[in-house]
């Protein structure tokens, strides 16, 4: 569990490095979510997938937001915007019941007025209201208010482009209605992930980029997700999923979202970086944190969920980085525009101070040589790694003889013409230890 005093942490050096707000891998907070779901003709297994799966997406609220969270229901089919579901506190009873009533719905086809579903939501707009384009109305008031401590989403769900302003056809005046809906939302902290279904029809009548693209900008907007689901809509449930488990948020998520780790050791995580741009040779990572002895290496891997970059970071700790809790901040930036999203791992460094046993092999050994001849000692500590050696002549503890360059796990003595007794403190960055005497004599 990530403490208040590591997100308080982890807060300051993101204001001190300017890179933005914090992305909560984990726990949203309170959460007023709205689903704003195109029920066109073509959109029926959308309606039957929610339909199967709205307990498992509702759970998924209820445990991203510790519990306290409203739901919101509004279709949109060709020419209306209906009202559902109302934003109330802890409805999950009644979004489970407003989603039965979801029916696939013909008029003119498409587009679908989602944009005018927006437009309800973000301005609380009441029944009987005409749509901009004169072919319909809204059913339902949409009273409910957006909290201000809350975080704040509106997903999306469609196959078609807005037609709030042209009704049944698409052109400019719906784009700017658009993204007008995403400044408004932008303006109050509300997110507005979107979610494209490439159905037959969307194929057919060819027109899936314009889709995708208007899609895009409404997430790009409010810094939000975009994502697009199988042409079935079969994995639909779990990609409102990761919408939710990220909290909305279009920048980068990080799992796992702590590693516990001994020095010298590495460890990795996944970054998925929800908003790459066209071009990822535009984008630079790093991470920081750490002491400088400790290294981070970004390799970029196959992504698991569409359109996204993903980036496998190992992260290792150097031999002098103390124990503790870091919070290590991940960042993304574009290099064209600056945009710089954040997310953060906790890693908790921990440290085996160096033992060396007694069994043969890891002491070092009293041997006799040939006179003439040298000997070979070697050590062979346990612990965190990391390990730093130095020789001594005399016996254990007697530190007042050091020998130069002897700083290895094995030393090899100058050429052995009497008896000479050596050994050899081990020494990581949580402790050291003395080996025992090795006395090395010429036959």
């Amino acid at each position: 569990m990530r403490t208040p005093q590591a997100i308080r942490a982890f807060i300051v050096l993101v204001l001190v490095l300017g890179c933005g707000a914090v992305v909560h891998a984990q726990t949203c907070g309170p959460m007023d979510v709205v689903f704003v779901v195109d029920n066109t003709g073509s959109m029926g297994n959308v309606i039957a997938e929610v339909q199967a799966q709205v307990n498992s997406i509702a759970d998924t609220v209820a445990v991203s937001s510790g519990g306290d969270y409203q739901f919101g229901l509004v279709t949109a089919p060709a020419n209306n915007v209906n009202v559902l579901l109302d934003l109330a506190p802890n409805n999950h009873a009644a979004l489970t019941a407003a989603v039965t009533k979801m029916t696939t719905e013909g008029s003119c086809g498409e587009p679908a007025e989602w944009d005018e579903a927006l437009n309800t939501v973000l301005n609380n707009l009441q029944k009987d209201r005409s749509i901009a384009s004169g072919a319909g109305a809204q059913i339902g008031n949409f009273n409910g208010r957006f909290r201000p401590n809350a975080t704040k989403i509106i997903i999306v769900i469609t196959d078609a482009r807005p037609g709030g302003v042209t009704g049944c056809d698409f052109g400019p005046g719906d784009r700017a209605l658009t993204l007008a809906m995403a400044d408004n939302a932008a303006s109050r902290n509300i997110l507005i992930p979107t979610v494209f279904v490439p159905t037959e029809s969307a194929v057919a009548f060819g027109f899936t980029d314009t889709v995708r693209n208007v899609l895009s900008d409404v997430a790009g907007t409010t810094d939000s997700l975009f994502m697009a689901t199988k042409p079935d809509a079969s994995d639909l449930a779990s990609i409102i999923r990761e919408v939710i488990i990220s909290c909305g948020s279009g920048r980068l998520r990080v799992e796992p979202t702590e590693l516990v780790l001994d020095i010298g050791q590495t460890g990795s995580v996944n970054v998925t970086n929800f908003r790459p741009g066209a071009d990822l040779n535009d984008l630079t990572y790093r991470a920081f944190g750490l002491p400088g002895d400790s290294t981070y290496t970004f390799t970029r891997i196959a992504p698991q969920i569409a359109d996204t970059d993903l980036q496998k970071l190992d992260i290792t700790i150097g031999p002098e980085t103390p124990t503790g809790t870091y919070v290590v901040p991940i960042a993304a930036r574009r290099n064209a525009t600056g945009r710089t999203s954040v997310d953060y791992v906790l890693v908790y460094v921990g440290c085996l101070p160096p033992i060396i046993l007694g069994a043969p092999g890891h002491q070092p050994e009293s041997q006799s040589v040939p006179a003439g001849m040298r000997a070979t000692l070697k050590v062979a500590p346990e612990g965190s790694g990391g390990f730093r050696y130095q020789w001594y002549r005399g016996y254990r503890g007697m530190t007042f003889s050091p020998i130069e360059g002897a700083t290895g796990p094995t030393y090899t003595t100058p050429v052995v013409t009497g008896q000479e007794s050596y050994w050899v403190r081990v020494t990581n960055a949580c402790g050291s230890v003395d080996s025992l005497t090795a006395v090395v004599s010429p036959q």
